[in-house]
């Protein structure tokens, strides 16, 4: 598994204990479908798919980070101001398309000079490249932060980024 985290990693355990038991393909496949977690739907190719890359990343037989084609968000193809908050500077994190864009927090001491979010999105934009990457890692290896208005910034931006 690469740097992404993954939403599945909780049934990891439980796949390992199925190969433990002895379970074949076909059997995990028949445990995903009456799993409350899992239900898959065997009709479906796609679920049947992407239940057997679960498995073989579970297992150790995918290649490390090959899990994280599908784990979304894929990336961060640009960001725009949102709003201002108590903590910071709230901006939109936009994904590529049929994904869904999420909210950032840049912590108000991360460019402690700088007292206004036109200021702020001057400054994050000429470093756009950087900061797309170092917001989608964010997204994927910190939790979410409470917002002031009682909304959620999915990454966080502080002054030693």
């Amino acid at each position: 598994m690469g740097w992404k985290r993954n939403p599945w990693s909780y049934l990891y355990d439980w796949i390992r204990f199925l190969e433990e038991s002895g379970f074949d393909m076909d059997a995990k496949l028949k445990a995903f479908e009456v799993n409350q977690a899992t239900r898959l739907d065997r009709n479906n190719p796609e679920e049947v798919e992407f239940a057997k890359v679960l498995i073989k990343d579970a297992l150790g037989q995918l290649p490390a980070g090959e899990i994280d084609k599908y784990i979304f968000p894929s990336d961060v193809v640009g960001f725009s101001p949102a709003f201002e908050d108590s903590e910071g500077y709230v901006f939109t994190a936009h994904t590529p398309e049929g994904e869904e864009d999420f909210l950032f927090l840049v912590d108000r001491n991360a460019f402690p000079s700088d007292k206004s979010l036109e200021h702020v999105m001057l400054k994050l934009a000429k470093n756009s490249a950087y900061v797309n990457k170092l917001v989608l890692q964010r997204f994927h290896t910190r939790p979410p932060y409470q917002l002031g208005n009682g909304g959620i910034a999915c990454a966080k931006i502080s002054f030693g980024d």
